[in-house]
């Protein structure tokens, strides 16, 4: 029929499975069967595949295998809690480029309270990312703020392990393509473009225009907080004594 034309693999292994209620052939093996009989019978299907390429293309090639972080845990292994926002200390962590690539901006945001910290970063270079990351952090784990960390697969994370054993908490990470599971980090992106819109050149930025544009973010009301802001919600949660020495600290450029 002219209706199947060229249909791939995976859409006919779903059609007999449509047709018969339990799967009949998986779209691997048809691929494999149709390779297989090129190699060993001198027999060319390929011309039917949609894209008609005459070898297998490896699964997973050597570059992949390169960018792969090394012991990351999923986000399915982070406790319970943190997905239901119960307590204050988990941090969701993302890198933003600015004009050309040539500076970053470390993105690093508490779940329960929206609390933002921004630093700039000169390179995504994994040291520097975890450099910076440790720095900012470090003063909120002495209240125990800090009691998990989530990042995405982006290479500039690779040293994941090293602020795990100095922070001493655990880290995890969301699946590959899948930026929506950290959207506390992704919504907080979208509020920073208020200041900072696409392309925007973050070699121009000073370290006090930085700490201005996290300030207006965390003294802004949010709905979801009540109408407080996040320094609001931090401070009728915990001790007042507390939060105002932590926004004293001056930014860390990295």
């Amino acid at each position: 029929m002219l209706t199947s034309y060229r249909w791939s693999p995976a859409i006919i292994s779903k059609k007999l499975e449509g047709i018969y209620e339990y799967k009949i052939v998986s779209a691997e093996c048809i691929y494999q069967y149709i390779y297989r009989q090129k190699k060993e019978k001198g027999v060319d299907y390929t011309h039917y595949l949609r894209v008609g390429r005459k070898n297998r293309q490896k699964r997973t090639c050597i570059r992949k295998r390169r960018g792969i972080i090394k012991d990351r845990v999923f986000i399915d292994e982070r406790p319970k809690e943190v997905e239901a926002r119960q307590r204050i200390g988990d941090w969701e962590i993302d890198l933003i480029e600015g004009k050309n690539k040539k500076s970053y901006l470390l993105v690093m945001v508490e779940r329960m309270s929206r609390y933002v910290i921004l630093q700039k970063l000169h390179s995504k270079n994994a040291l520097h990312c975890s450099n910076a990351i440790i720095r900012s952090l470090q003063p909120f784990v002495s209240i125990g703020w800090v009691k998990t960390l989530t990042f995405d697969n982006g290479k500039e994370f690779a040293l994941h392990t090293r602020i795990q054993n100095v922070l001493q908490v655990p880290t995890y990470f969301t699946h590959p393509y899948s930026a929506w599971e950290k959207g506390t980090c992704e919504n907080t992106n979208g509020r920073l473009r208020m200041f900072l819109p696409k392309k925007s050149d973050f070699t121009l930025l000073k370290p006090p225009q930085i700490y201005y544009i996290q300030e207006c973010i965390n003294n802004r009301p949010m709905k979801v907080l009540d109408y407080l802001s996040p320094n609001q919600f931090l401070l009728k949660k915990l001790s007042t004594k507390i939060l105002p020495k932590l926004s004293n600290l001056p930014p860390v450029e990295g």
